[in-house]
C-alpha cells in the first residue's frame, strides 16, 4: 500500500522489523520523474532513526537549510499491513489509496487528509486548517476533527463514529454504526443513515439534513429559530417525530438551523 505525504514534517510507525521502503522526490509536478538536489548534501537528504521500536523519518537533518519550493517536496511510503501508523505534519497533504493498519493516527496542522479505503482497529484523523476526505472505512472506532475545513466521509462501518468541525460542512454519505455523534459550530450537516441505532447532532448555526434508514426514526429536534422540513409522513409522540418504525434514535440540537428529513 502506498501513502504519499507532500511537504511533511515527520512520519512514525511502530513494529519496524517489517519491511518498509521510502522514496523522497524533489521536483516540479509534471517533470516526468524524480529530481534530486545534488548540491544539498547529506544533511539535506532523507534521514531515518530507529527510536525505541519506532522508525522516524525526516526530510532533512535537524538545523539543515534547504532552498526548495514547498510544493516540490513529496515523500512516498510503502507501508506493511497491520502496524500502528502515526503521521504528524505542520503543513502537508497526506494522501493514501488504501491502508490496512492496527491503529491509525493522522494529525495535520495545515493541510488536507485524503484517504481511499481504510481498514483498522482505531482511526483518529485531525486537522486545524484543512479538509478530511475518506472514501470507505471499516473500523470499530473513528474520530475525525477539524477546526476550519470540511469533512466528507463515504461509506463508514464502525461501532462508534465521532465527528467534530468548528467551521465547515460535514457530509457522511453512508453510515452503519452503533453510535454516531456529530458536532459543529457553523456548517451544514448531511447524514445518510444505513443502520445507526443512536445518532446525535449538535450545531450552533447550520442546517441538519438526515436521510433515514428503512426502519425509520424517532427524532427529537430542539432549535431556537429553526423548523422541521420533510416530505415524509410522521406521527407525534410527545416531543418526538416518529418516522416509520422509529428504529433509529435521532437527537438534533441547533441554535439557528433547520432539520431536513428525507
Amino acid at each position: 500500500m502506498n501513502l504519499t505525504h507532500e511537504m511533511r514534517e515527520e512520519t512514525a510507525y511502530g513494529n519496524s522489523s517489517k519491511d518498509v521502503s521510502a522514496r523522497l522526490s524533489a521536483g516540479r509536478a509534471g517533470a516526468g520523474g524524480e529530481v534530486h538536489e545534488p548540491r544539498a548534501g547529506r544533511r539535506a537528504g532523507l534521514h531515518s532513526l530507529l527510536d525505541d521500536g519506532v522508525l522516524r523519518i525526516r526530510f532533512c537533518a535537524s538545523g539543515a537549510k534547504v532552498r526548495l519550493n514547498s510544493t516540490d517536496k513529496r515523500l512516498t511510503l510503502e507501508i506493511p499491513k497491520g502496524i500502528d501508523l502515526s503521521i504528524h505534519a505542520t503543513s502537508a497533504l497526506v494522501k493514501a489509496d488504501a491502508l490496512s493498519q492496527n491503529d491509525l493516527l493522522i494529525a495535520v496542522l495545515s493541510g488536507d487528509i485524503s484517504l481511499g479505503t481504510v481498514t483498522a482497529n482505531r482511526v483518529d484523523l485531525s486537522g486545524s486548517s484543512g479538509s478530511i476526505q475518506l472514501g470507505r472505512l471499516s473500523a470499530p472506532s473513528l474520530k475525525c476533527r477539524t477546526s476550519s475545513g470540511s469533512v466528507d466521509l463515504g461509506t463508514v462501518s464502525a461501532k462508534t463514529l465521532e465527528c467534530a468541525a468548528s467551521s465547515g460542512i460535514v457530509v457522511i454519505r453512508s453510515v452503519l454504526a452503533d453510535e454516531v455523534s456529530v458536532t459543529t459550530s457553523s456548517g451544514r450537516v448531511e447524514l445518510a443513515l444505513a443502520d445507526a441505532p443512536s445518532v446525535s447532532v449538535r450545531t450552533s448555526s447550520g442546517t441538519v439534513c438526515a436521510m433515514l434508514p428503512e426502519g425509520g426514526a424517532e427524532a427529537s429536534f430542539t432549535s431556537s429559530s429553526g423548523s422541521l422540513h420533510t416530505d415524509r409522513s410522521y406521527t407525534r409522540r410527545g416531543d418526538l417525530y416518529v418516522f416509520g418504525g422509529g428504529a433509529t434514535q435521532l437527537a438534533v440540537e441547533t441554535s439557528s438551523g433547520n432539520l431536513e428529513i428525507r
